[in-house]
């Protein structure tokens, strides 16, 4: 109803979250209604993305728009506590620089190269970075002080697809195939995210030459090798 309407618009009006825009133009009798839109000021998320040759990191505003964005690249054999290290100095130095409250940051995701349990939060194997069983979720969210989220790197950009790309002009099933260090892929079918079972979407490890070269995987000639 109007009235519930009102009264959820103007608490979070109280707590800054949105603001009243121009009048808008009406041909009732009466106060003419206001636009109302988001302050993007108001609370941050935080990206993190660690493929096997480089990380980034991404400070995003209510809006959905990306305030601050660094990037890192490494070496061959990196290891989880220096990725770990990384995020968590470059997370505390932004918001210093920026002055901005860690109050106002809601969460953080992580996209990891690999096949992750994103419910338990683990990076199960990930060949290129010769990482397994890796708790990055509980980790980071530790250092962090606040709720981190783990995904698959490419099952992280089809959900940005989805919500950004070809998912706003009314497209509900496609695949997206990443192709970089590594090889990867991610469905969205019915405009959800296909999670599979296990290492489902990592068609960079499918076989196309059994004579082919050496994987990272131990298999021979998978299109990670053929291709990346």
């Amino acid at each position: 109803t109007q009235p519930t309407i009102t009264r959820l618009v103007n608490s979070l009006i109280k707590i800054g979250a949105l603001r009243e825009g121009e009048k808008s133009v009406s041909s009732q009798i009466g106060r003419p209604p206001s636009m109302i839109e988001l302050v993007p000021e108001t609370a941050y998320s935080v990206g993190f993305h660690v493929t096997a040759s480089s990380m980034e990191f991404a400070l995003v505003n209510l809006k959905g728009e990306v305030f601050v964005k660094e990037a890192e690249a490494f070496a061959e054999g990196v290891s989880p506590e220096f990725v770990l290290c990384w995020a968590e100095n470059v997370y505390h130095r932004t918001l210093r620089k920026k002055g901005i409250d860690e109050e106002r940051v809601l969460g953080a995701g992580l996209g990891v190269a690999g096949v992750v349990d994103n419910k338990r939060g683990i990076n199960t194997v990930a060949y290129n970075l010769r990482w397994q069983d890796v708790p990055l979720g509980s980790r980071l969210q530790k250092m962090l002080g606040i709720p981190v989220i783990v995904e698959s790197n490419v099952r992280a950009m089809a959900l940005a697809e989805k919500w950004f790309g070809v998912g706003r002009r009314g497209i509900d099933d496609f695949l997206v195939l990443y192709v970089g260090t590594g090889v990867g892929g991610a469905i969205v079918v019915g405009g959800n995210l296909h999670l599979g079972r296990g290492a489902a979407g990592e068609i960079g490890h499918t076989q196309v030459d059994p004579d082919g070269p050496l994987c990272s995987c131990g298999s021979t000639g998978c299109l990670e090798v053929m291709v990346s």
